[in-house]
């Protein structure tokens, strides 16, 4: 098969280093897929910390205006559907 035994070493040597090779660059590859998914990870994070503040902010004025019916009265998006047809319909 070989035909000598430094040969063989020199074939055993060269596959060694394609192999170190390949790995070197797999490695290379994930260390690039996880810097994009690190950069992926905080972009998300910020867009959930700017969407949980509107969420906050949105249920903030939600609170107030139910407030500010409840001491004003009743409106026509507070009163019981059926009752409001029946106002309507008086009128």
């Amino acid at each position: 098969m070989y035909t000598s035994e430094a040969e063989r070493k020199q074939r055993n040597r060269q596959a060694q280093a394609a192999f170190r090779e390949r790995r070197n660059d797999y490695i290379r590859q994930l260390q690039a897929e996880n810097k994009k998914l690190q950069t992926d990870v905080t972009a998300l994070n910020t867009e959930l910390s700017r969407r949980t503040e509107a969420l906050q902010m949105a249920s903030y004025k939600c609170s107030l205006l139910e407030r500010i019916i409840r001491e004003n009265g009743e409106c026509h998006c507070c009163v019981p559907k059926a009752r409001l047809v029946r106002t309507l319909a008086n009128h």
